[in-house]
């Protein structure tokens, strides 16, 4: 992988969308080691992704890995490899949101507050 400014300057060193665009393209094109490289690069920003969402740290985590799971389900609807960071991104994002939107709706209950309840109810 050759290092290039995006202007073309040789030697700059390329941007971590770049790096992921070359290991995605080289791991559809069938080197498994990309996707470590991938997974590698891009796992901390999608880390702060999920994160701002508030997620608590198993949640994120869950997130994360929902994410890479995606992409290895979807890899070949992806046709531009300049794409898999946006679209990881993305996905992570409505991982996120719908992980915290569930999260939101339930609610712990103590045995103690959950028996009194049920013993109000009268069938």
């Amino acid at each position: 992988m050759a290092l290039t400014h995006p202007a073309g300057q040789p030697g700059a060193a390329e941007s971590i969308w770049e790096r992921a665009a070359s290991c995605f393209a080289e791991w559809r094109a069938g080197d498994t080691a990309a996707l470590d490289h991938l997974v590698r690069c891009l796992t901390p920003v999608l880390w702060h992704v999920v994160r701002a969402y508030g997620l608590n740290q198993a949640a994120a985590e869950d997130a994360v890995q929902s994410t890479w799971l995606a992409l290895v389900r979807s890899k070949n609807q992806i046709t531009e490899p300049a794409a898999v960071g946006g679209w990881l991104l993305t996905t992570a994002r409505r991982t996120a949101w719908r992980m915290k939107a569930t999260e939101s709706r339930s609610l712990p209950v103590d045995d103690v507050d959950l028996a009194y309840a049920l013993s109000l109810i009268h069938i």
